[in-house]
């Protein structure tokens, strides 16, 4: 969006009569005034006769844009004193004294701050000791590396997640524990999220694999049969069958002898991912009983040798990552509680913690909701719902989720 009119602008501002208490949401590109606007919001609210500065929550990226913004809305305030005794309008002068005096009482810092002063506030409504600590960024990294690593001791002692692991290395997953790392870390982020699907489904039962095995061996003792309708040597499909495919037809029928799974696995594993649609030449290749040329029919068999092959290692796969999924994401839930208890919490915990209190306790909700009437946000970040979804939790005191009017501006 553009820089807005004049117009617009009064509106956005709260300057035309009726707008300060109607809800904003406007996008602009970086010089278009969002965060002026934002302050002259501010002070046209705590000129109105139902707004003092404890009433306003204005929240903004980062702590230095916070400190930013308030000495903004203190020298916009200071300026607006100016012209209003010059005016001669004493009493809305004495107004904004009243609300420079106090304007350490509006909230103005970063989300992450003002969802820690809630939980300051009822830290028993939210599931935490009556003092806890918020730790930063390196140090809440550290101490989950090192739960991990006490947690993945113990856990490959498993058989059903040790099997898992080697199932995906089998299947050609390269460095899997750095990669359950990894997804450890993104379980972490979103811990909230994967609370209600712990434990995971998996569609399979037991897996077994001699079905698509007996399918891929039919289809491959075909394919080499049809090697006697090659009158020509040097053809790439003539020299495929004998050089890759009959190695891996004899694999496959030691892996259904032995009846092992492992077997199975690597015998799967074995089988190529390409796609046969122009390997041969069909002038190299002689016709069937039926008059038909075989090299179509060869490429069609391998072609369902490679679906049925994929088939095969969608289910261990599958399997397999629920079994890993559901440990990891155990793991972390684990690890996210015994913080909490213990009075430790992470910049996602503020977040997550402060939405669920709001959630669970009504009594909370509807306090902080008559505190806090008006809620402005600066940088909006979309990256994050949770960070709309704490202004919504308050911004909407009725059963609905729409906020109520006026209550919520957001720009970004």
């Amino acid at each position: 969006m553009t820089e807005p009119t004049g117009y617009q602008r009064d509106c956005i501002v709260g300057d035309v009569q009726g707008w300060l208490y109607k809800n904003i949401y406007a996008e602009a590109g970086a010089g278009t005034g969002k965060t002026s606007a934002l302050v002259e919001r501010i002070v046209n609210l705590l000129l109105s006769d139902e707004i003092a500065p404890e009433n306003i929550v204005a929240v903004t990226f980062t702590v230095a844009a916070a400190s930013e913004l308030r000495q903004r809305v203190r020298e916009a305030l200071e300026q607006r004193r100016l012209e209003l005794t010059a005016e001669g309008d004493r009493d809305r002068a004495i107004r904004i004294v009243d609300s420079i005096e106090s304007l350490d009482s509006a909230f103005i810092g970063t989300i992450h701050g003002f969802a820690q002063s809630l939980l300051t506030e009822r830290p028993i409504e939210a599931g935490l000791p009556p003092v806890f600590e918020v730790s930063d960024q390196v140090q809440s990294e550290q101490d989950f590396e090192r739960a991990w690593s006490k947690w993945l001791d113990i856990v490959l002692q498993g058989e059903d997640f040790r099997t898992a692991v080697i199932n995906l290395q089998m299947l050609g997953l390269h460095d899997p524990l750095k990669k359950l790392y990894d997804l450890a870390l993104e379980f972490r982020n979103d811990y909230d999220l994967i609370e209600s699907a712990v434990p995971l489904k998996s569609g399979e039962g037991v897996i077994n694999l001699v079905d698509h095995l007996n399918s891929i061996q039919s289809d491959l003792n075909q394919s080499m049969a049809y090697a006697e309708y090659c009158d020509v040597p040097e053809d790439s499909m003539f020299c495929y069958l004998n050089e890759k495919i009959a190695p891996l037809a004899h694999i496959v029928s030691n892996a259904l002898e032995s009846k092992s799974l492992s077997e199975h696995i690597i015998a799967i594993a074995q089988i190529p991912k390409k796609k046969f649609g122009t390997t041969g030449s069909v002038d190299n290749w002689l016709e069937n009983a039926a008059g038909d040329k075989v090299l179509p029919e060869i490429r069609k068999l391998l072609n369902d040798v490679r679906a049925n092959a994929e088939a095969a290692r969608e289910i261990v796969a599958q399997q397999a990552l629920v079994v890993i999924a559901t440990k990891v994401a155990e793991m972390v839930l684990k690890f996210s509680d015994s913080q909490r208890e213990s009075g430790v919490v992470g910049f996602q915990d503020l977040l997550v913690l402060s939405c669920r209190m709001l959630e669970e306790s009504p009594e909370a909700k509807s306090d902080f909701q008559r505190r806090y009437t008006r809620i402005l946000i600066d940088e909006f970040q979309d990256t994050d719902p949770l960070q709309l979804k704490l202004a919504m939790l308050l911004a909407s005191t009725s059963e609905g989720e729409a906020p109520d009017p006026g209550r919520l501006f957001v720009v970004g």
